[in-house]
């Protein structure tokens, strides 16, 4: 089994782009919420990141994992928050910062060590932090320093467990991708992900899936769609039918173009529907953008519920969902940033089952 290396979602803003920064050094990492991590298969963890959150990890109801889960062997990174709940999960003692520190900063390393190597001994960090740590666990030693002398890398005595008070995910860490490749090193796994390798093993995935069946996909014209309903086409070829619905909202004319492109450039036979008046109508007077998403979700599901009972009967359904469409819809831990039609909006009554291709992706 190809091994992942898993980000614990405790809620920070920055967790895509854990995700994605490990991914573009060639290992495949997915966001996990903390109850869903310890149904994972022991099997598919090459390393655990554990990510920042807005909370403190003395709030009572601060998120966390058991300690046992990051006491099996596998390697740890704690950042911002992920170092300070390690700090507390192993005994030590995290408090109020008596110097916050947001934005750009020195980092100095007192230590070598094999997640350092090749980082300069001053280097440019990114921090947010109100919170620092008053008391390192007795098996931790500390491998640097803040501009404010708070404890800013932590690594286990014993354990390949780390923790770095900054943000090595950012740009504006000079060096973080380089801590993160570092830090791939010593989870030994081998990188191997790259689009290419997830695209022939998505196509194999859909034909395995689908069999003889037929798809259904509704396509906007959009990136997400088009890509979605491409590697389905390429995967199952006319097994795959798609449904255009043109809701008014387009530039003049994009509805045409978007069905000549489909059609003549990507040999995909769509559909065409105008049920312009219809959304129109419905968002007459609308003000609000989270309410028009709303009114739009509800009417496209009601036109394509409509026009698929005139086609026949689908037993799947394609969808062009990303990775960032389902964290941004919010978790248990994220606040929903914005609702997205085709996450949680399918009415189940429809009887579909999804083929969501680029659902573990980023744009």
């Amino acid at each position: 089994m190809e091994k992942i290396i898993y980000v614990i979602d405790f809620g920070s803003q920055y967790n895509q782009l854990i995700v994605r920064s490990v991914r573009e050094l060639g290992v495949y990492a997915e966001l996990i919420e903390p109850g869903a991590f310890a149904l994972v298969p022991k099997t598919s963890i090459g390393a655990v990141i554990l990510s920042g959150s807005p909370a403190s990890v003395y709030e009572p109801q601060a998120p966390t994992i058991a300690i046992d889960h990051i006491l099996q062997g596998y390697p740890v990174l704690g950042i911002c928050y992920g170092m300070q709940l390690i700090v507390k999960l192993f005994g030590g003692k995290v408090g109020p910062a008596q110097e916050r520190e947001f934005g750009s900063k020195t980092l100095t390393l007192t230590q070598t060590d094999p997640l350092l190597e090749k980082i300069d001994p001053k280097t440019v960090v990114w921090m947010s932090h109100q919170d620092a740590v008053d008391r390192l666990p007795e098996s931790f030693d500390i491998l640097g320093y803040s501009e404010s002398q708070a404890i800013a890398i932590i690594r286990h005595r014993s354990l390949p467990i780390y923790g770095v008070q900054h943000h090595p995910e950012v740009v504006h860490s000079l060096q973080g991708k380089q801590l993160l490749s570092n830090f791939i090193k010593i989870t030994r796994i081998a990188p191997s992900w790259s689009p290419a390798h997830f695209i022939e093993q998505k196509r194999e995935e859909i034909r395995q899936t689908v069999g003889t069946h037929h798809v259904l996909m509704a396509v906007s014209g959009g990136v997400d769609s088009t890509v979605a309903a491409v590697l389905i086409h390429q995967a199952i070829g006319d097994q795959l039918s798609c449904i255009f619905i043109d809701h008014g909202l387009m530039r003049h004319q994009e509805a045409t173009q978007v069905l000549d492109h489909f059609q003549k450039n990507l040999g995909i036979h769509v559909t065409g529907i105008d049920a312009s008046k219809r959304f129109l109508h419905a968002l007459k007077n609308i003000r609000d953008p989270e309410e028009k998403r709303k009114i739009i979700g509800r009417e496209f599901i009601a036109t394509f519920e409509e026009e698929a009972a005139k086609i026949g009967h689908f037993h799947f359904l394609g969808q062009g969902t990303l990775y960032t469409d389902i964290i941004e819809s919010g978790t248990t831990t994220a606040t929903k940033i914005k609702s997205h039609h085709n996450v949680g909006g399918l009415p189940e009554k429809m009887g579909f089952t999804l083929i969501e291709p680029l659902n573990r992706l980023f744009k």
